[in-house]
């Protein structure tokens, strides 16, 4: 947190520690809903709330309709879908910004579990980079 607020001489914590939102005795599984409908999430969501219901579940997906997460009050984290990636080429380079969300959300949320259905993060953004290469 760039030091504010940390007495000199004061040991730093390690960065990922920082962005770590929940305890490590919270066992967290990432769940991979990307390119997948938002529509076609409430019973996916239901049915993985109730078989892991003892771990936080965040879902990783591409829609932009929050719906589905929201109204089970659900954790979700959102990525540029392929579309949006598509309308906006040159904006970023796309598979080097899906590799920092990746090591971003993976220091966030230390998950231990995860679940994909159909693409898992690597395969997204290798998809990405299929699609898109290396444009910056």
């Amino acid at each position: 947190m760039l030091g504010f607020g940390q007495k000199t001489g004061a040991a730093v914590p390690d960065p990922s520690d920082e962005l770590a939102l929940l305890p490590d005795d919270v066992s967290v599984i990432m769940v991979f809903t990307l390119d997948i409908e938002a529509a076609s999430l409430p019973p996916v969501i239901a049915q993985l709330g109730r078989r892991f219901a003892r771990h936080k579940l965040v879902f990783v997906h591409s829609a932009l309709d929050f719906r589905p997460f929201m109204e089970s009050k659900t954790a979700f984290e959102v990525l540029p879908s392929f579309d949006q990636m598509a309308a906006f080429p040159d904006l970023v380079n796309w598979p080097r910004y899906l590799e920092d969300r990746r090591a971003l959300l993976l220091s966030k949320w230390r998950p231990r579990r995860a679940i994909a259905y159909g693409y898992d993060l690597q395969g997204y953004a290798d998809e990405a980079a299929r699609r898109f290469g290396g444009r910056a």
